[in-house]
Protein backbone atom coordinates (compact mmCIF):
# COMPACT_ATOMS: atom_id res chain seq x y z
CA UNK A 1 0.00 0.00 0.00
CA UNK A 2 3.09 2.35 1.08
CA UNK A 3 4.99 1.62 -2.28
CA UNK A 4 1.78 2.34 -4.69
CA UNK A 5 1.19 5.31 -2.23
CA UNK A 6 4.68 6.68 -2.74
CA UNK A 7 3.99 6.10 -6.73
CA UNK A 8 0.85 8.15 -6.47
CA UNK A 9 2.61 10.76 -4.89
CA UNK A 10 5.66 10.71 -7.13
CA UNK A 11 3.35 11.19 -10.12
CA UNK A 12 -0.06 12.92 -9.08
CA UNK A 13 1.53 15.39 -6.34
CA UNK A 14 -0.19 15.91 -2.59
CA UNK A 15 -3.48 17.05 -4.10
CA UNK A 16 -3.50 13.72 -6.27
CA UNK A 17 -3.28 11.48 -3.18
CA UNK A 18 -6.49 10.14 -1.86
CA UNK A 19 -7.46 7.14 -0.54
CA UNK A 20 -10.25 6.19 -3.58
CA UNK A 21 -6.77 7.30 -6.14
CA UNK A 22 -5.02 4.71 -4.03
CA UNK A 23 -7.77 2.31 -4.09
CA UNK A 24 -7.80 2.46 -7.46
CA UNK A 25 -4.19 2.35 -8.31
CA UNK A 26 -4.07 -1.29 -6.51
CA UNK A 27 -7.33 -2.64 -7.71
CA UNK A 28 -9.62 -2.58 -4.40
CA UNK A 29 -12.12 -0.56 -3.27
CA UNK A 30 -11.55 2.46 -0.97
CA UNK A 31 -13.35 0.75 2.08
CA UNK A 32 -10.37 -2.26 2.10
CA UNK A 33 -8.03 0.89 2.44
CA UNK A 34 -9.41 1.88 5.71
CA UNK A 35 -8.84 -1.19 7.06
CA UNK A 36 -5.21 -0.84 7.27
CA UNK A 37 -5.50 3.37 7.27
CA UNK A 38 -8.01 5.08 9.51
CA UNK A 39 -8.06 7.79 7.16
CA UNK A 40 -5.55 9.74 4.77
CA UNK A 41 -3.64 11.21 7.71
CA UNK A 42 -3.39 8.38 9.16
CA UNK A 43 -2.05 6.83 5.58
CA UNK A 44 0.56 10.18 5.16
CA UNK A 45 1.54 9.21 8.68
CA UNK A 46 2.54 5.80 7.83
CA UNK A 47 4.26 7.24 4.43
CA UNK A 48 6.42 10.03 6.68
CA UNK A 49 7.19 6.60 9.32
CA UNK A 50 8.77 4.66 6.52
CA UNK A 51 10.50 7.61 5.01
CA UNK A 52 11.96 8.25 8.79
CA UNK A 53 13.06 4.06 9.46
CA UNK A 54 14.59 4.19 5.92
CA UNK A 55 16.77 7.43 7.12
CA UNK A 56 17.22 5.41 10.81
CA UNK A 57 18.72 2.44 8.71
CA UNK A 58 21.04 4.13 6.50
CA UNK A 59 22.26 6.38 9.52
CA UNK A 60 22.69 3.38 11.91
CA UNK A 61 25.14 2.20 9.22
CA UNK A 62 27.47 5.35 9.66
CA UNK A 63 30.87 4.81 10.95
CA UNK A 64 33.36 7.52 12.13
CA UNK A 65 33.38 10.71 14.32
CA UNK A 66 30.18 11.82 15.63
CA UNK A 67 30.36 14.99 13.91
CA UNK A 68 30.61 12.20 10.43
CA UNK A 69 27.67 10.34 11.69
CA UNK A 70 25.71 13.85 11.93
CA UNK A 71 26.59 15.26 8.69
CA UNK A 72 25.38 11.96 7.15
CA UNK A 73 22.11 12.34 8.90
CA UNK A 74 21.37 15.40 8.14
CA UNK A 75 22.34 14.30 4.48
CA UNK A 76 19.89 11.27 4.54
CA UNK A 77 16.84 13.94 5.37
CA UNK A 78 18.00 16.40 2.63
CA UNK A 79 17.67 13.58 -0.06
CA UNK A 80 14.56 12.18 2.14
CA UNK A 81 12.73 15.76 1.60
CA UNK A 82 14.32 16.33 -2.10
CA UNK A 83 12.84 12.91 -2.70
CA UNK A 84 9.41 13.79 -0.98
CA UNK A 85 8.73 17.26 -0.81
CA UNK A 86 5.21 17.03 -0.32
Amino acid sequence: ILSAAFGLLDESGHQGLSMRALAHRLAVTPMALYSHFRDRDALVRGMSDAIYLRVVKEFESTEGSPRRQLKNLLSLYYEAIVHFPQ
